[in-house]
């Protein structure tokens, strides 16, 4: 989710690509096939404990033995608790080096899969979607090297075309590599108590903080090293819709209109150019506007009240914090039409709210939601000493 403030525009955007399970579904009226998510099959090894490389092990001929059950999306700890390997760290002291290495957070670990193309994605571009790795990450699919990630919260998404066939068994591998700055974790006892909260494992992005250890939580061993989030296939047509934004404005102190933009790329992965059409929906507004994009190049896509007056809503229904009214949302469709046929599209929720931060007559920090002054209620010492 992604937000703008300081007395502009909410911004909100759910991960709009759609999966099957548990994500952002595509719509009913869509012509385009159903995403699959790849969740079941998976198998996970020690990469020391793997001699072959990533185009054999990527290969219907490769047999692991001895690999573990894994489980997707999870890190790799979570993998080896559910295989029996380790016993539930979060449960008395089994989190403890002697119980749990902290060489996890140190060792790199194969992923492996088998999974069937969809017979509908005949004729479309094959992606694999891969939502989130920690950290960083070699991607193979039928013995071929289909690319790279690095960086826990990227998304990888992949053109697999050349490398599967609708209907047919594919191999799926991936090397996930941990953090390169797993730190030395504090270990939490009586005599040296809690130690330095955090550490080294912050240059790697903030969130990591707390995997080296906080005064309320011990170490994680592997440091959240795995696929920790969905993996699924999409099919699509030459032109693709990439990362949609929403961004809302209301006139305060009034309340009756909001503005509302959408902004999103669209992407030809194909050798020549296309034409089209991007069409939106959300509530009662429709919209739709024509695109030209040259081949193997992309075009931001922007449609705002100054364009499209119908973006100009009259008595949204507006999104409110908890105890101050309820929490509405809208849901915008999006699809990229060549030729009068669906090539992309996605899905994506947003609210209608603003956020300001001040009011002429107090000197403190004063939050309000629409206009509305709100109480905000708890924080952490964290955030406090900051």
């Amino acid at each position: 989710m992604r937000m703008r403030v300081w007395g502009s525009a909410l911004v909100l955007l759910f991960a709009a690509g759609s999966v099957g399970l548990g994500s952002v579904a595509l719509a009913a009226s869509s012509s385009l096939p159903e995403a699959v998510t790849l969740s079941a099959g998976w198998q996970l090894q020690d990469a020391a404990k793997v001699t072959q490389t990533g185009d054999a092990i990527a290969s219907a001929k490769f047999k692991p033995q001895g690999w573990y059950s894994a489980t997707v999306p999870g890190t790799v700890l979570t993998s080896l608790v559910n295989a029996g390997v380790y016993r539930e760290p979060l449960y008395g002291e089994n989190s403890r080096p002697d119980k749990i290495p902290d060489s996890l957070a140190r060792t790199p670990y194969w992923y492996r899969t088998v999974f069937e193309v969809p017979k509908t994605y005949a004729g479309r571009h094959v992606w694999l979607n891969l939502e989130g790795i920690n950290f960083s990450a070699q991607v193979w699919v039928n013995g071929t090297q289909v690319g790279t990630m690095k960086g826990a919260f990227k998304r990888g998404i992949f053109d697999i075309s050349p490398a599967v066939k609708p209907g047919k068994q594919a191999v799926l591998a991936v090397l996930v590599s941990p953090q390169p700055h797993p730190g030395v974790p504090h270990e939490h006892t009586i005599r040296d108590g809690v130690g330095t909260n955090g550490g080294i494992t912050a240059i790697d992005g903030p969130t990591f903080l707390s995997t080296i250890g906080w005064d309320w939580i011990p170490a994680m061993r592997d440091r959240d090293t795995g696929i920790w989030q969905k993996v699924f296939l999409s099919a699509s047509g030459p032109v693709v819709i990439k990362d949609p934004l929403v961004t809302t404005d209301l006139p305060l102190p009034k309340t009756d209109t909001a503005d509302v933009s959408v902004q999103a790329r669209v992407e030809n992965v194909t050798d020549a150019p296309q034409k089209g059409v991007l069409k939106g929906s959300f509530g009662d507004v429709t919209f739709e506007q024509s695109v030209e994009v040259a081949a193997h190049s992309s075009q931001m896509v922007t449609v705002d009240p100054k364009n499209t007056p119908a973006m100009h809503v009259e008595h949204p229904k507006l999104w409110w914090p908890n105890g101050y009214g309820p929490q509405n949302l809208y849901k915008l469709h999006l699809s990229f039409e060549v030729d009068g046929k669906a090539s992309d599209d996605k899905d994506v929720s947003f609210g209608v709210r603003k956020f300001t931060y001040a009011v002429p007559d107090s000197e403190n920090l004063t939050i309000s939601v629409n206009g509305v002054r709100v109480f905000i209620r708890g924080g952490t010492g964290v955030w406090m000493k900051r």
